[in-house]
């Protein structure tokens, strides 16, 4: 893995372990994709998920070209975005796909779409892919999304998201720490099984898993939680915004995250923890 954060010596750099510390949503607001952007270029993020058929995507994912992070495919299922082909709201996806109801081409059909959208604005395949609410752990998209990426990228594998979760910690809130056992729930030990089983890496655990509400405050305690129970090679995601995007639910909150992880305190919590954050060169590195 490289190093995205600056200023360490090479005798800290051999002490600490690197996390993925990867922001979400890329593409659905001009506000997200600023924070993003200016938390990349002050290294404080490794990896970028991509909407690749949101409104703003094409826009500006130009500006993370040249930056030390990965850029990934969030695939997106649920978000109702402009000339989708498949959606369908959260709880209908997790029912038909555990019931082995979806309608399997029509799933396929979007994921190709998404891929096309991303190589078409980025000039290169996905460094990775991972899912907008986690779906793409689910049974029958993960099949698909494997043997898809399988005919696509036959001489390149990206790596591949896992939602693991880490084991219960004091330091943080239970309503977090059951979310993240139920999105593990849905689908992470198989997906992760089916990924090595075809070649494909994964990260080792996901941090960041929470009720996407509180404030910065409580963002912060969250933030120093999780990263006092990181190892090397988990990956902890993030939903900032430079601003608050009017009508977005979750605006407040995105604000607050980047307001926590552009905070000068970071650079110093991450060293108390001995962690780095890093970025893969290539998915064989994480396996």
């Amino acid at each position: 893995m490289r190093h995205a954060q600056p200023g360490a010596s090479p005798s800290q750099a051999a002490v600490r372990q690197e996390i993925i510390l990867c922001a979400d949503d890329f593409g659905l607001s001009r506000e997200i994709n600023e924070g993003i952007i200016g938390l990349a270029e002050a290294g404080r993020l490794s990896a970028v998920s991509c909407l690749s058929r949101a409104e703003f995507f094409g826009q500006q994912v130009g500006k993370l070209a040249g930056l030390s992070l990965d850029r990934g495919l969030h695939l997106n299922l649920t978000e109702p975005l402009p000339d989708k082909a498949f959606c369908q709201p959260l709880p209908h996806l997790i029912c038909n796909a555990w019931t082995r109801r979806l309608p399997i081409g029509l799933v396929v059909d979007e994921i190709d779409r998404q891929l096309d959208a991303f190589e078409a604005a980025c000039g290169a395949p996905p460094d990775y892919i991972d899912g907008h609410q986690h779906v793409h752990q689910f049974p029958m998209i993960r099949e698909s999304l494997i043997a898809l990426l399988q005919r696509r990228y036959p001489a390149c594998r990206p790596w591949i998201r896992c939602t693991l979760p880490a084991r219960f910690r004091p330091g943080l809130t239970w309503r977090s720490q059951f979310k993240a056992q139920a999105i593990g729930g849905l689908g992470a030990r198989r997906l992760k099984a089916l990924a090595e089983a075809a070649g494909y890496a994964t990260n080792a655990r996901l941090l960041g898993v929470y009720g996407l509400a509180g404030g910065e405050q409580a963002y912060a305690r969250l933030l120093a939680g999780w990263l006092a129970c990181a190892a090397g090679g988990d990956l902890l995601m993030c939903h900032p915004a430079a601003a608050v995007t009017p009508g977005d639910p979750l605006g407040e909150q995105r604000w607050a995250e980047y307001r926590a992880l552009a905070d000068d305190r970071l650079p110093s919590l991450l060293a108390r923890h001995r962690l780095l954050i890093g970025r893969p060169l290539n998915s064989r590195q994480l396996a």
